[in-house]
């Protein structure tokens, strides 16, 4: 295990209108806000979702049409060819308990909102190309 300690800068709160982009949102407030490490939690619910699992060396796409409670988004933010890049898995649950899961991309799209929580962390953290798993990992 590989580790680093920092401390948190600040907290910023958010709230996603009916029909954002969950992923383009997210991204929209790092950028807008230079944030080059930290880390979220969104609730809230969205009417359509795609999320990518990471399977054989290469993700695999899921779509799914209708309500979906976010049950849990977290995530994290480093630095990937110099640019802020937010990283995030999801839980959503349909009405009737069924579960999906996965790595959200964009093409989820909130309604009727998402509540964010973004803490900023001090410094940054970068990502670099692991040859053996071909995934960017922390660079810690």
């Amino acid at each position: 295990m590989h580790s680093i300690q920092t401390k948190i800068q600040k907290i910023i709160i958010a709230r996603c209108e009916p029909g954002d982009d969950l992923y383009v949102s997210l991204d929209q407030l790092v950028q807008e806000n230079d944030v080059r490490s930290g880390f979220f939690q969104v609730i809230g619910a969205v009417s359509r979702a795609r999320l990518g699992v990471f399977e054989h060396g290469k993700y695999e796409w899921m779509e799914h049409e209708g309500s979906l409670e976010i049950s849990s988004c977290t995530g994290n933010i480093s630095i990937k060819d110099g640019r802020s890049l937010v990283h995030g898995h999801a839980v959503l649950t349909d009405h009737k308990g069924t579960v999906l899961g996965g790595h959200v991309v964009e093409g989820c799209i909130v309604d009727p909102t998402a509540e964010i929580h973004l803490h900023v962390l001090e410094g940054s953290v970068e990502r670099r190309l692991d040859k053996k798993t071909g995934l960017w990992l922390l660079d810690i």
